[in-house]
């Protein structure tokens, strides 16, 4: 086994496990929160365009297909079980989306699909991190802290450092290290009980 075999098969185990908590938070019997079809469809849809421009660029990575694979299992649940309700951020992201697929068609570069698709989930990523930072007990320290572990090894798979086989996997890492100093370093300095019991809201929020 190789070490460029090793590094993607730990990344496409440790991301997809990553989203298993929030599978189980929709599945489960008598749970009161739902997530949002739209928030769902909007991330999965950047995923696949992310993955579809790096793929014309041949840099697709093993975090980018566990996280586009699992994005669509959450959205395809939150067809079934979810709510249809519109956020602004929600609205921004979509019409990133559209603004990212017709740049691309214009100017036949995949690049600018991959930009305007990270920068969309950089920005879809604030109501999170908000959230987050006013109540860590929203977001599942499980799925985040692996999530984080899953961009070690997808850091170090790095091949070049280009914008098409850099860009994606340094955006999902400055994300997770973000979420993860929120939610298990900055509890540490809170007086005890400040903080509600763990938990894992797919209600309004994404995992990158």
């Amino acid at each position: 086994m190789t070490l460029h075999t090793f590094l993607s098969a730990a990344t496409l185990v440790l991301c997809l496990f990553a989203f298993m908590p929030y599978v189980w938070e929709i599945i489960r019997k008598n749970n009161p929160k739902r997530p949002q079809k739209v928030t769902w469809i909007i991330w999965a849809t950047l995923d696949w365009i992310t993955l579809a421009s790096m793929y014309a660029k041949d840099s697709v990575n093993a975090q980018i297909v566990a996280s586009a694979l699992g994005a669509t299992t959450v959205t395809i649940l939150a067809l079934l079980y979810g709510t249809s309700e519109w956020e602004p951020a929600e609205i921004l992201c979509l019409a990133g989306a559209v603004l990212g697929l017709t740049l691309w068609a214009i100017t036949r570069n995949a690049n600018v699909g991959i930009l305007v698709s990270l920068f969309c989930v950089l920005g879809g990523s604030i109501p999170t991190i908000i959230e987050t930072w006013l109540n860590p007990a929203s977001e599942s320290r499980v799925a985040w802290g692996f999530f984080f572990l899953a961009c070690i090894p997808a850091v170090l798979d790095i091949p070049k450092w280009t914008l098409e086989d850099a860009a994606q996997p340094l955006t999902f890492t400055f994300i997770e290290t973000v979420m993860v100093m929120l939610l298990f370093v900055r509890p540490c300095f809170q007086p005890t009980g400040r903080t509600k019991k763990e938990g894992v809201d797919v209600g309004t929020n994404r995992i990158v």
